[in-house]
């Protein structure tokens, strides 16, 4: 159990990072989150909103896939719903 918390700690610590670095209408190319130690098959919950988008999340930071390489980090109080 401490293992798999190390994990999704660590995914959070990576979108976080990346989140207060990436501009307003800017993606994150995968192998940029792969390189810092991104585990994506890692996550705390999934959710669909308004725009049928699929969102991945690590406790309060998700993205979603925009095209097949790259994504958009969002923080959950930042959607408008």
């Amino acid at each position: 159990m401490r293992r798999i918390n190390a994990l999704l700690l660590r995914n959070r610590k990576i979108l976080s990072d990346l989140f207060l670095l990436q501009r307003k209408d800017s993606y994150i190319p995968l192998s940029e989150l792969y390189i810092k130690g991104f585990t994506p098959q890692h996550f705390t919950h999934q959710a669909k909103h308004t725009s049928k988008t699929l969102y991945t999340y690590c406790y309060e930071f998700g993205y979603y896939y925009v095209g097949k390489d790259a994504v958009k980090i969002i923080q959950e109080s930042s959607i408008e719903s």
